[in-house]
């Protein structure tokens, strides 16, 4: 979601910014006081399935490292044999001065996207090194509702220029085309931004949709967030995006490299190497700020190998059958996930915040830790339960962790009021047709259904 500028506290309750705030911070600070918020894990040594909170072992449905690659042994020993051989750090802007590891890094990561790439020591840094670069003052931007809020910090320095800035409601690309022939004639480019994966419902990108729209109108321009997109599907995992549009001289792409990627930062992939010597060059974050440290880039360049490498199709296809787990079971048990599951993200519609807590604590109490996904994080009323799902997990740890939410859900929706249905028929008024799943590898396909 969008998040606007931050007020001074004297202006919290005056204003809608501050009504948000103030909702937020509720919401925050009851799920601190209930302990199922800022908390930590209690572990002497982590091995990816399971946590230790408040001395209960739990399984651990909140990471966002989908294909468990922070436990691989090859990420480990690159990442201290980087330290061994540079130090913990390397304090210097890269406009300075870069280690030499940059260069080879870049190189892995081009290649596994197939266009020229950028590493930026977070997707959020990246974000305000590019967008005030990439978009000019001669052009427009049309966001959706639902991009991360990272890419709302980077929209606040384009609206200080005066840039011109719509919001569209979450993929409608009806809205978006009616803006498009509304300022097609007005603005030098119309630039779409949005998440490739978005991160809490985990929906997809209307990506065939905007296919059609790049070859419709030329000056149209797409500044994709793939966070959440890459690794786990496309070729050398290079992400839902690039599955559709790569190669594409009209569209920027963003990555992660610190959620399924398991090392650190982000990387900008552009469609041309004019673009990316720009934002190396100029972008305020890359000149006024730190580099990725030793560690990471030894970590990286050990995990880009590994997405290059013939063992990547089969870890996706790993993947893949813990999301077909997923909706067989949640459908045989009429748990309400947000429609359409096609990526490591379920989303367990509750709909009202109360009901979500006291889901959350039952899933606790049972050994189960998720998100629990209130406002700020999604709209008002549209509480979930957000769980990701990695290769760590297993086929007990999903049928598990939805038999308790199918007992548990259901009560609790019936003692506020409410049910199952009329939360699913409400978060249906929010929802556009999916996008056809992209398989990442062919090996996916041999996967039988889950008996």
């Amino acid at each position: 979601m969008l998040v606007p500028p931050f007020l001074p506290p004297s202006a919290m309750t005056t204003t809608r910014n501050g009504q948000n705030l103030t909702s937020a911070m509720e919401n925050i600070s009851r799920g601190i006081r209930e302990g199922v918020a800022h908390l930590r894990t209690e572990n002497e040594r982590l091995e990816g399935r399971t946590i230790q909170v408040q001395g209960r072992e739990l399984v651990h449905f909140g990471s966002c490292s989908y294909l468990g690659l922070e436990m691989d042994t090859r990420l480990k020993v690159a990442s201290a044999e980087a330290i061994g051989r540079y130090g913990t750090q390397f304090s210097s802007s890269r406009t300075f001065m870069e280690l030499g590891l940059y260069e080879e890094y870049e190189a892995l990561l081009s290649r596994m996207f197939g266009a020229p790439a950028l590493v930026t020591p977070t997707t959020t840094l990246g974000h305000l090194a590019a967008v005030p670069l990439v978009v000019k003052d001669s052009d427009a931007v049309i966001m959706d509702h639902q991009a991360h809020a990272s890419l709302g910090m980077a929209i606040q320095l384009l609206r200080a220029r005066g840039v011109h800035i719509e919001l569209i409601r979450h993929s409608r690309l009806d809205m978006l085309e009616n803006r498009l022939n509304k300022l097609q004639n007005k603005y030098r480019k119309i630039w779409y931004f949005g998440d490739g994966v978005y991160s809490m419902y985990g929906d997809l990108a209307p990506l065939p949709g905007l296919m059609r729209l790049l070859e419709a109108y030329d000056n149209l321009w797409l500044y994709m967030d793939d966070a959440h997109g890459i690794s786990w599907t496309g070729p050398y995992g290079s992400g839902y995006v690039n599955s559709w549009l790569s190669g594409h001289p009209r569209v920027i792409m963003t990555a992660s490299l610190n959620k399924s990627f398991a090392a650190g930062g982000g990387a900008i992939i552009f469609p041309n190497q004019e673009m990316k010597q720009e934002v190396r060059t100029l972008g305020s974050t890359l000149i006024f700020g730190g580099p990725l440290q030793p560690a990471m880039l030894g970590a990286g360049m050990a995990s880009a190998r590994v997405h290059l490498s013939p063992e990547l199709p089969v870890m996706q296809a790993e993947l893949q059958q813990r999301l077909k787990w997923m909706r067989h079971y949640a459908t045989e048990m009429g748990v309400p996930l947000y429609p359409n599951l096609s990526s490591p993200i379920a989303f367990v519609e509750v709909g009202a915040h109360e009901g979500g807590f006291q889901l959350m604590h039952r899933l606790m109490e049972a050994g189960y830790f998720v998100n629990l996904s209130v406002f700020p994080s999604v709209p008002r009323l549209r509480t979930g339960m957000r769980l990701t799902l990695t290769r760590h997990l297993q086929q007990a740890d999903i049928v598990g962790v939805l038999a308790v939410i199918a007992e548990a859900l259901p009560q609790i929706l019936k003692a506020g009021g409410t049910s199952v249905e009329a939360v699913q028929a409400e978060f249906a008024k929010d929802q556009t047709p999916a996008p056809e799943p992209v398989a990442p590898a062919e090996a996916v396909l041999a996967i039988p259904d889950a008996a």
